[in-house]
């Protein structure tokens, strides 16, 4: 190492506090699986409720004022 290399004064684990600061808890991944969960609940109940196989092709018409229809699509 060179002798006027800042890392000379690391005295700390980087690894470790990048672990701890970025790597997700373990509530927060829990909270994700949960998220990702009641996602597809949705759109299962979104593909069924519109008759729809597939939510990336399809847009739903919707009557917004008795004449006026409007496309709109999942996302």
């Amino acid at each position: 190492m060179d002798s006027q290399s800042p890392l000379r004064f690391l005295d700390y684990d980087v690894t470790q506090y990048i672990y701890e600061t970025y790597f997700p808890s373990k509530e927060a991944k829990e909270n994700k699986k949960r998220m990702i969960k009641q996602f597809l609940t949705i759109k299962d109940q979104y593909l069924s409720r519109y008759k729809v196989n597939n939510i990336h092709e399809y847009e739903i018409m919707f009557c917004i004022r008795g004449y006026l229809y409007k496309k709109i699509s999942f996302f």
